[in-house]
């Protein structure tokens, strides 16, 4: 009887661009903790945020492997500013 040797996971912590691994970048969730607290089980890291001083400190408190970061309608308004800044990471708005 022939042997299967175990399957291991893919390598899902970085991808091949010109012949080298590149690492992938994060994805963040800033907003009520209702609506984004699913976002963990997608691999996101959370940051709940129920008022818009804790939307600017899990704003602040970002790593700087995040490039996307998912906001509620309301983390989007408190972070008008700070999204729309040069070098922010890629933000997409959840429908209300």
């Amino acid at each position: 009887m022939t042997q299967i040797p175990p399957l291991s996971p893919p390598d899902v912590t970085s991808r091949r661009v010109d012949g080298r691994r590149v690492p992938l970048g994060e994805v963040a969730a800033i907003g009520e903790s209702t609506r984004v607290l699913g976002f963990a089980l997608a691999g996101a890291r959370v940051y709940p945020a129920d008022d818009v001083d804790q939307a600017l400190a899990a704003w602040k408190a970002l790593p700087a492997g995040v490039e996307v970061v998912i906001l509620t309608a309301a983390a989007a308004q408190a972070l008008a500013e700070e999204r729309t800044a040069p070098h922010a990471p890629l933000s997409v708005v959840t429908p209300p």
